[in-house]
């Protein structure tokens, strides 16, 4: 076990009257567990690094399926995409933007789907951090 850091939190009394009956809902035998676990998961949360960028997939529109994949993919993460742009370049080929944020995780498992999906022929990723 690691060494254990005493340092004192100062409350506002109506906040620590929340967070104690917060406290004893969750089960927590008192106030240093409570507030370790939270702290712990804001520190997780943060190492989440989000980023923004285009995922640009390239694909055979003539593929009925690939639309209804695509599309149901692009409804389950619909919370990342913040726009998307298609552009058919024949019968044979068609070029579609997807503008999207979040964090590396999730956008992670969007892009696995993507590429798993039959019809793709190209798929590319250019993100920045947005943290």
């Amino acid at each position: 076990m690691e060494k254990v850091v005493r340092f004192g939190v100062s409350f506002e009394p109506v906040l620590l009257q929340k967070f104690d009956e917060l406290m004893k809902r969750k089960g927590y035998g008192n106030r240093s567990e409570a507030i370790r676990d939270l702290v712990r998961e804001y520190v997780a949360h943060e190492q989440e690094e989000n980023v923004s960028g285009v995922i640009e997939l390239v694909f055979d529109p003539r593929l009925k399926s690939y639309k209804n994949r695509i599309a149901d993919i692009e409804n389950e993460y619909h919370c990342l995409i913040s726009n998307s742009a298609k552009k058919y370049l024949g019968h044979h080929l068609c070029v579609e933007l997807l503008f999207v944020r979040g964090t590396k995780n999730r956008l992670g498992a969007l892009l696995s789907k993507l590429k798993k999906s039959k019809g793709v022929k190209k798929i590319r990723f250019d993100s920045v951090s947005s943290s």
